[in-house]
């Protein structure tokens, strides 16, 4: 077994860096509904990049930690997060274009929203079998902020 931090650690530093997209979620919609054009640019370009970063991490270093406990689970993440980078790529067409439409941003929101708490229950559940984490995952988190 690894010496490395606690399971929940990691699952307190995934579930914050949830906060913190979400946070920059929020303002890429204001800039959406305001229609801030250069804004929404440079927001959606900010958060795409953070977002991408930390789906990364999370299928690096956290998935294959989960499949070894609960396979199922995991599947299910791993096809949210092809979903979600579909979706990535649709907005980031709307965006470029300078068509994105606030029913859309909303959308997209909501379910990444989804996706985090149904990421967070299946962590939680992780977490309460206490699996081993690395180092590794952390530093991860710690990368995608900066």
């Amino acid at each position: 077994m690894p010496n490395g931090p606690p399971a929940s650690a990691i699952r307190d530093r995934f579930v914050a860096d949830h906060r913190s997209l979400e946070e920059v979620g929020a303002r890429l919609l204001v800039a959406v509904e305001a229609a801030a054009g250069p804004a929404v640019q440079a927001l959606w370009d900010a958060f795409a990049h953070r977002l991408s970063e930390h789906l990364e991490a999370e299928e690096r270093d956290l998935f294959p930690k989960v499949y070894r406990s609960s396979p199922r689970s995991a599947r299910a993440l791993v096809e949210e997060h092809r979903h979600i980078r579909s979706r990535i790529d649709e907005m980031r067409v709307d965006v470029e274009k300078g068509t994105v439409r606030v029913e859309a941003a909303r959308g997209f929101i909501a379910e990444l929203c989804a996706h985090e708490r149904h990421e967070e229950d299946v962590m939680l559940r992780w977490t309460d079998e206490d699996l081993p984490v690395e180092e590794a995952a952390l530093s991860a988190l710690g990368a995608a902020r900066k």
